[in-house]
């Protein structure tokens, strides 16, 4: 199967990436949640409302996972994130995303790729969206946490990817295709985004042993293009319409399914995550900072 990702090519001839991972290769790459329908409230949730005022409990061993959560492991592990992704976003019903919701956090919790923060952060961004009682709240405050704690894992082991475009492309997709999550960082008062962004950082920290070389981070740079464009010559690029709002020629190029990213030496990358780590209460603060009469 050939996989396009997409790029503009803007006036100067220069590659912009847009949304390259094959996860993000239609616009949006998350469809826009809903609001119409509101989730009925399920019967006997298995946590999937954490506190805001903590890290996310994991889900309990009792937690009810999805029927097909060992096809969801398998496809995590092999690094399928294409089919992973549609498999994760294709739930309609409540009973279907809570499952999903559940795999997610005990995945997450335990030091998963960043793609699952992508996917839950997804989906408590649309249910806290179509929710109309208290736990709405909740919903939009852990989104916040984990949009945090995703754009923390994106720096901190980003360091260790080779190609420095790839973590940066994740970076710029986090920003991008959460809008909402963002505009309510904006919008709660500052004391209280001060806590999610502690609560972030608590739980990078806790993640930290259970974390190994992330694949998701580190693929989908201007390597992985190369490598696409190396592989298939001529027939690497096509050129497709350019999203609304976009500027200039917009190509899609064929992606190498042989492509494996790069991982430079842990003496290399081990100075640089110590001194990110020790850096991102200050980092934060700035990404989330408001002016002084939204406080």
């Amino acid at each position: 199967m050939k996989f396009f990702r997409s790029l503009s090519i803007a006036c100067a001839f220069s590659f912009l990436a847009t949304l390259s991972t094959p996860l993000f290769a239609q616009s949006p790459p998350w469809p826009a949640p809903a609001p119409a329908n509101p989730w009925p409230t399920p019967a006997a949730p298995a946590n999937p409302w954490p506190a805001p005022q903590q890290a996310p409990a994991p889900a309990s061993q009792q937690a009810l996972m999805p029927p097909n959560a060992a096809e969801l492991d398998a496809l995590l592990a092999q690094k399928d994130y294409l089919k992973l992704g549609t498999i994760l976003k294709s739930a309609k019903t409540a009973d279907e995303v809570l499952q999903y919701m559940n795999w997610q956090q005990r995945k997450l919790l335990s030091g998963a790729s960043a793609f699952i923060n992508f996917a839950y952060i997804f989906d408590l961004d649309r249910v806290g969206h179509s929710l109309t009682d208290h736990r709405a709240l909740e919903l939009k405050k852990t989104s916040a946490v984990i949009w945090l704690y995703a754009f923390t894992l994106i720096l901190v082991d980003g360091v260790k990817c080779k190609d420095v475009s790839a973590p940066e492309n994740r970076k710029n997709q986090l920003l991008t295709v959460f809008p909402r999550v963002v505009q309510f960082m904006r919008a709660i008062p500052a004391t209280e985004l001060e806590g999610l962004v502690n609560i972030a950082i608590k739980m990078e920290v806790n993640t930290a042993s259970m974390r190994v070389d992330d694949d998701f981070l580190c693929r989908d740079g201007l390597a992985a293009m190369q490598a696409g464009i190396a592989k298939f010559g001529d027939k690497a690029t096509r050129e497709v319409p350019t999203p609304p709002g976009g500027v200039g020629t917009t190509k899609e190029i064929m992606a190498d399914p042989d492509y494996k990213p790069e991982f430079l030496p842990k003496d290399v990358w081990e100075p640089k995550q110590k001194e990110m780590r020790a850096g991102m209460l200050a980092i934060l603060a700035k990404l989330t900072s408001r002016p002084a009469n939204n406080k």
